[in-house]
């Protein structure tokens, strides 16, 4: 697999430009603040999630944002290989205080983009992000980084995601047509409703590698679940994004 670096800048630029369009969209979604935490879900493995996370996070860090890209899929961890790293500390040696956050966030090959690896196997995931020692990691890196992206286990499968997605600013939906039934993906938003979370869109992606042809949809929501939405950008290219989860 190559570095996710590379292949962002190897698709076609209306491929780079669809993300920088989402990625306009996901920073003027709160006029009341700036958006600083986000949270990239899905209601199923493979969705392209942490494809879309990775880029995202390549697209904010070319504005000049800092960006902290934090892999907690604990059970799974796949940000580290994405960007062909291998993370001698991680996410849990910061929260025990074992390291620094500076010391543990590796900087990527995308200047200003940094990757937060999940540094090891947690039996309880639902605690660890419960967790007092989770919520000041979360107000610490707030004060280090502009943007803090979570990459997240799937909704349809954990809770993780929920419990992160109320307490971020913003959280997206990553779903593939024709690879989610329509049932999951009800579940998945009822499950961030439940859960009070600041649901801005849904991104389909239907990319499967890096030479098909695929589709970014995004529609802004303005908040809760309605009917409808009040954007829409689309573009049709090849090369885009490999398998992601």
């Amino acid at each position: 697999m190559a570095n996710i670096v590379d292949t962002y800048y190897q698709a076609k630029s209306s491929v780079r430009e669809t993300i920088k369009t989402l990625r306009t969209n996901i920073s003027f979604s709160s006029k009341e603040q700036d958006l600083q935490t986000l949270v990239v879900a899905s209601p199923a493995a493979r969705m392209g999630k942490t494809t879309i996370a990775s880029f995202l996070g390549i697209a904010f860090a070319e504005t000049g944002k800092k960006v902290l890209l934090v892999d907690t899929d604990c059970r799974r961890t796949m940000v580290a290989n994405y960007f062909r790293q291998r993370p001698q500390f991680g996410l849990l040696q910061v929260l025990y205080n074992e390291v620094s956050l500076a010391e543990a966030a590796e900087e990527t090959r995308q200047v200003g983009l940094y990757i937060l690896d999940c540094g090891g196997k947690i039996t309880n995931p639902v605690e660890f992000i419960n967790s007092r020692r989770f919520v000041r990691f979360t107000e610490m890196a707030k004060k280090e980084f502009d943007i803090i992206i979570y990459d997240t286990p799937p909704l349809g499968t954990f809770i993780d995601a929920a419990l992160l997605a109320a307490r971020a600013d913003g959280t997206i939906i990553i779903m593939q047509p024709g690879k989610v039934q329509v049932n999951a993906a009800k579940d998945a938003l009822d499950q961030l409703e439940k859960a009070n979370a600041h649901v801005l869109g849904i991104v389909f992606n239907s990319i499967v590698n890096v030479k098909a042809e695929g589709y970014y949809y995004y529609y802004g929501k303005g908040g809760k679940r309605k009917k409808g939405g009040n954007s829409r950008d689309h573009a049709k290219e090849d090369g885009a994004a490999g398998k992601g989860k």
